[in-house]
């Protein structure tokens, strides 16, 4: 958590790996974890994912609209099976795994 990934632009963004129960007890810790990335791109990682609920879809949602509304990329990439199945269940599939271009 928090390593930098390379974008194609020379910067850096800032790299989140997403905990493996994204729950209510859980929004806290990922809104101070995308606070602490405001600023800049952030890359996502939800490779270890198992499930996602609503808050912290809400949190990831209001991120990203921030994000790109800033000029900022916000990316979710490696989303575990588990991540597209919960995304898909709760209607979001297509406003979180779509490239966050900064526009």
């Amino acid at each position: 958590m928090g390593e930098d990934s390379e974008q194609p632009s020379g910067e850096a963004a800032a790299s989140l790996a997403l905990a493996m129960k994204l729950d209510t007890s859980a929004a806290g810790a990922l809104h101070e974890a995308l606070t602490s990335r405001a600023g800049g791109d952030v890359v996502l990682d939800g490779a270890a994912v198992e499930l996602v609920g609503g808050k912290c879809l809400d949190l990831l949602l209001a991120a990203r609209h921030h994000w790109t509304a800033a000029g900022y990329r916000f990316d979710l990439v490696n989303p575990s099976d588990a991540m597209q199945r919960d995304l898909a269940a709760l209607g979001a599939t297509e406003h979180l795994l779509a490239t966050g271009e900064a526009t």
